[in-house]
């Protein structure tokens, strides 16, 4: 039994270093995030019993983002690996007070957004606790929002509870379609 389940995308994320901007990198710094993933690890740092479901590519880069969310005690062995996708990037320039920072999505087609219905495990859905959700996958496309309707109905069929952390990305999706796309995770 999982404390808790969360279903979602972990990026590249690649930055130049501070205090340079993207234009003047000569080189940038490779990191990897996602917001599902990140609330699992630290969950799992104070004890919880987690999984991560996901759709990464089968290849060194991916196998990487699964290995660093494991090392910290989640199960990442319901990932759902393709030979046909890509990962997702990020550009993320840090703030260097006066200007913000920025963000570039390099996310289309990504393996995650074209995660399916019939390939989600069902198995740790049947056993948890709690499915945590988040507005940044509800935003991706029909199909993961579709994906993400089937799994929180699965969970809640046996017993778990749901949580959604709304994390609004106006990049992703306006805040008209966030509150519509939500609405019945809220």
């Amino acid at each position: 039994m999982y404390d808790i389940v969360s279903i979602g995308e972990t990026m590249l994320r690649l930055s130049p270093p501070i205090p340079m901007r993207l234009e003047q990198a000569a080189s940038l710094e490779v990191h990897f995030g996602g917001s599902e993933s990140n609330t699992l690890v630290g969950l799992s740092r104070l004890g919880a019993k987690t999984c991560w479901i996901s759709r990464l590519p089968d290849h060194p880069i991916g196998q990487q983002v699964a290995r660093l969310i494991g090392m910290h005690g989640v199960d990442t062995s319901h990932i759902v690996w393709t030979a046909e996708d890509r990962l997702g990037v990020y550009f993320y320039e840090p703030a260097s007070f006066p200007r913000p920072g920025e963000v570039i999505y390099d996310r289309k087609d990504s393996a995650f957004t074209h995660l399916a219905q019939t390939e989600l495990p069902i198995k740790p859905l049947m056993h948890c606790r709690w499915l945590h959700a988040t507005g940044i996958s509800l935003a991706l496309n029909p199909q993961i929002r579709s994906v993400m309707e089937f799994a929180k109905t699965k969970a809640r069929s046996n017993g778990a509870k749901v949580s959604f952390d709304f994390n609004y990305r106006a990049k992703l999706w306006g805040i008209d379609q966030a509150i519509d796309g939500s609405s019945q995770w809220v």
